[in-house]
């Protein structure tokens, strides 16, 4: 196996390992090209193989990591076993990375996200339909929309209010709903008022999955059922196109529970860590778990 860096890759060649091997939109080029400051592939052959390492260098460190807004790094077309882990420790001094698809007994914490399979999986608690029911009768509707605007602004509007420092990746999610956008896949939703937008959400139609990505609404919105609506109909069109539903996941228990309203499953996935992450890294760290809650 061999590492390539981004300006040499084959950006065709690698989205058709993605897509052949079923992985997900976090491991294609338009994706890791917008959460990524610089990436790698760990790759066999032709491309038969392998496995995306977004990595950064500051100030002499050099780092494997899962960026922001990327829930994990997965091993196409095979599993990541002892020797290519050793491979990546060899290349980077220090790493912590989410991973799907391993093999053996490294990995440390389990992570969990949730998602839906099949439409006999699908049950909205009494909770849940009473919120539907609730926004089906308010002066509120939502719409899908073209235009990505209204919705980020939502986004920025109400996220900071949870971690201040929230605006230094604001710039990472416009690059990645862009590139999204321009693939073909990306779905997006306002909630409205009249005219007046309240809220706005966004969704990844990639493979055979609809992800949900990210969301923010007022708290008129959120109390009128508004995120309740939205998901019952995306989880509704993604089963009847025989795709599964992807909440995002959450480690955060309420996140978690919220999911479950709609008869979720729990997805384990595995944590990794080596080497003292620098200072810089943990302040990243600790806002993108309030970002999880969003």
């Amino acid at each position: 196996m061999r590492f390539i860096h981004r300006k040499n890759i084959d950006p065709v060649k690698w989205d058709e390992l993605v897509e052949r091997s079923g992985g997900t939109v976090f491991s294609s080029a338009v994706y890791l090209d917008a959460v990524a400051k610089n990436w790698a592939i760990l790759i066999n052959g032709d491309y038969e193989s392998g496995i995306a390492l977004p990595y950064t260098d500051r100030f002499g460190v050099k780092m494997v990591y899962t960026p922001i807004f990327l829930r994990y790094l997965e091993f196409l077309n095979g599993k990541l076993g002892e020797k290519e882990m050793q491979l990546i420790q060899s290349n980077f001094s220090i790493g912590e990375l989410q991973l799907r698809n391993v093999h053996g007994s490294f990995g440390s914490a389990e992570k969990q996200f949730q998602e839906i399979r099949t439409a006999e999986q699908y049950k909205l608690n009494e909770q849940g339909r009473r919120m539907v029911r609730k926004f089906e009768k308010s002066d509120l509707h939502w719409d899908e929309v073209e235009d990505t605007e209204h919705a980020l602004q939502s986004i920025e509007s109400e996220l900071p209010k949870k971690i201040s420092s929230l605006n230094s990746s604001m710039n990472e999610l416009r690059k990645l709903t862009m590139n999204l956008k321009a693939k073909g896949c990306l779905k997006t939703f306002v909630v409205k008022q009249n005219d007046l937008v309240l809220g706005g959400i966004f969704f990844v139609e990639f493979g055979d999955r609809v992800l949900y990505l990210k969301s923010a609404f007022t708290h008129e919105a959120k109390q009128s059922g508004a995120m309740y609506a939205i998901l019952d109909k995306m989880i509704q069109s993604a089963l009847e196109k025989g795709k599964v539903f992807d909440f995002g996941g959450s480690n955060v228990e309420n996140v978690r529970r919220f999911n479950l309203h709609f008869g979720a499953d729990d997805v384990e996935y595995k944590s990794i860590q080596w080497g003292e992450l620098p200072f810089w890294y943990k302040f990243l760290k600790g806002f993108r778990q309030v970002l999880k809650r969003g």
